[in-house]
């Protein structure tokens, strides 16, 4: 959510491996092959989804979706393998597969702001909830510049259209221009609009 699929596909390939190794039984030169898969199953899942629907709202959806994953994966692990399981186990390990699928998921609305603002990334999340009517700075325009707030609407759905023709990112310009002229507030004599019968400085 905060880089981009490349990147999360590699880094879920990593841990997946890495995992694998931590978590290998007698045998040190080997393995764990089911581990491995468990987690690459599962991260693959959340990666790919969370890339179709990047709101906060769809957190919960994918969530889910990445437990009804791993119970697959942990249902089809345990119907290949020649182990003997009684239904303790059995239990044990669909629990702990859903468990996790949402732990992962309330983890990430719980971290995420903090990944924002100590590594200065602006995710679409935040975006969504800078383009907000309800913000301070938005509603300040509204109320003390409602001109201008229209003007920033008006550019923005233009930039929007723009960004999508061209594939760059709409929101971010979107977002950008409902903002662009917060300054109209504060100093609206430094805009050239506004200066009449007054010398530009």
């Amino acid at each position: 959510m905060l880089l981009n699929e490349r990147i999360a596909v590699y880094i879920t390939l990593l841990i997946g491996a890495v995992g694998g190794m931590m978590l290998q039984g007698e045998n040190a030169s080997t393995l764990q092959m089911d581990i491995a898969l468990y987690i690459i199953f599962g991260g693959l899942a959340g990666v790919y989804l969370i890339a179709q629907q990047d709101r906060r709202s769809h957190l919960l959806q994918t969530s889910l979706a990445v437990a009804v994953v791993n119970a697959f994966f942990i249902g089809f692990y345990l119907l290949v393998g020649q182990s003997q399981y009684d239904w303790t186990e059995i239990g044990f390990y669909f629990a702990a597969a859903v468990i996790s699928g949402l732990l992962s998921g309330a983890l990430t609305i719980g971290l995420l702001p903090f990944f924002e603002s100590i590594f200065g990334l602006l995710s679409t999340m935040r975006l969504i909830e800078l383009s907000n009517p309800n913000h301070p700075l938005l509603k300040k325009i509204l109320t003390e510049t409602p001109g201008t707030y229209h003007h920033s609407v008006m550019v923005a759905n233009l930039a929007d259209a723009s960004c999508e023709a061209i594939g760059a990112n709409g929101l971010l310009a979107r977002v950008g221009c409902y903002y662009h002229d917060i300054g109209k507030t504060k100093r609206p004599q430094y805009f050239i609009e506004n200066q009449v019968s007054i010398k530009n400085a």
